[in-house]
């Protein structure tokens, strides 16, 4: 969990992976093909900023559940 921004924290690779990322969610490789012709290295990244992002979006939709139920839950240092 971060506890500070990240903006502070992040190193130039990791922001250059992120940034990749947005593009491959966007439909652009950053090499010519399909998924399976990139770097493995780019497949296993992608792999694990989806695993993240999931749970992230499953924590917030357990915290939105909770207060839709009228459970007094703080607010994630996530957001």
């Amino acid at each position: 969990m971060l506890y500070r921004c990240p903006r502070k924290v992040i190193t130039p690779e990791a922001r250059e992976l992120l940034r990749a990322y947005r593009d491959y969610e966007r439909g652009f490789l950053p090499a010519d093909g399909a998924m399976q012709d990139q770097a493995a290295g780019f497949s296993r990244w992608i792999g694990i900023i989806d695993t993240e992002r999931t749970q992230i979006d499953e924590e917030r939709a357990a915290v939105r559940r909770a207060r839709s139920r009228g459970r007094n839950v703080p607010e994630s240092t996530g957001d």
